[in-house]
């Protein structure tokens, strides 16, 4: 929830960059609908940063949720983890990063 509006704030921000790019006033020039701009010129391009936000953010929220169901003993992924790691099972820590950083 917390990373919304910033989600928000990048998508406005990049879909107002490309807007003001060549080819979208060539579709503007065309007489292309602004709807129609909007979703097959301009949509595409404009979600890049948003993706590349996104794939930090998702593993930053991964791992957070691992610490808060070790923390209060919730049941889980983050029990195995740390049960993992205190172990030395590295075949469980390695096979939960990688799961988690997908």
């Amino acid at each position: 929830m917390p990373y919304i509006a910033y989600v928000a704030r990048i998508v406005r921000g990049s879909a107002l960059e490309v807007l003001n790019t060549a080819y979208i006033r060539t579709a503007r020039a065309k007489g292309l609908s602004t709807y129609r701009i909007l979703l097959h010129h301009a949509l595409r391009p404009s979600l890049a940063p948003v993706v590349s936000f996104l794939g930090p953010t998702t593993a930053g929220v991964i791992t957070i949720s691992i610490v808060v169901e070790t923390v209060f003993g919730l049941p889980g992924i983050g029990r195995f983890f740390v049960t993992g790691a205190l172990n030395r099972d590295y075949t469980l820590v390695l096979g939960i990063t990688s799961s988690t950083a997908h």
